[in-house]
C-alpha cells in the first residue's frame, strides 16, 4: 500500500497515510484533528546529482580501486 502525504484544511498539519490501491473509497482523516477535510500533497521527485571528477579516478583522486569507497580526508585509501 502506498504511504501518501496529506495537508489538513482545518488544522494545517501533515499525515502520513496508507492509502489502499483497491477500488474501495476509503475515509481519511488527519491524524491530528480528525477531520476528513485533507489536500494530497504531490509527491517531490528525488534526482540524483553526480559531482564531477578526472575520468577514471577515484573519489579520491587515486587510479586504482578504493578498499571502502567512498573516501574521506582520512580514510586510509586516501593516503597516496
Amino acid at each position: 500500500m502506498p504511504i501518501y502525504d496529506y495537508r489538513c484544511s482545518d488544522c494545517g498539519e501533515i499525515s502520513e497515510i496508507m492509502v489502499g490501491v483497491s477500488g474501495h473509497s476509503e475515509t481519511i482523516q488527519c491524524k491530528h484533528c480528525s477531520s476528513t477535510s485533507l489536500n494530497k500533497i504531490p509527491a517531490v521527485a528525488s534526482i540524483a546529482t553526480h559531482y564531477s571528477r578526472p575520468h577514471g579516478k577515484t573519489c579520491c583522486g587515486r587510479d586504482d580501486r578504493c578498499d571502502t569507497p567512498p573516501c574521506s580526508g582520512n580514510s586510509p585509501c586516501c593516503e597516496k
